[in-house]
């Protein structure tokens, strides 16, 4: 059974620890995130708009979907996680 299957769909499949320094530790459905360029277990934290050309055309880039991202502290590798 995957962890995707034990969690409730509300569920918030991120666990972040505030490190002294800023950076967070994650767990994401209870496994440890790891850096897979320098296997490093800090990252900073954002919040990335994903724009479409439609919106933009518009004017209503703030009404497009977000994406959440973790940078590793150390190398700069991005994850990016979108919504589900």
């Amino acid at each position: 059974m995957s962890a995707d299957e034990t969690m409730p769909p509300w569920a918030d499949p991120f666990q972040e620890d505030r490190q002294p320094d800023g950076t967070v530790k994650v767990t994401v459905y209870t496994h440890p995130l790891r850096c897979p360029v320098c296997g490093n277990e800090t990252f900073r934290e954002r919040t990335t708009l994903l724009n479409t050309k439609g919106m933009a055309f518009f004017n209503l880039e703030w009404a497009n979907k977000s994406a959440e991202n973790f940078i590793c502290a150390r190398c700069g590798y991005i994850y990016w996680f979108l919504p589900r």
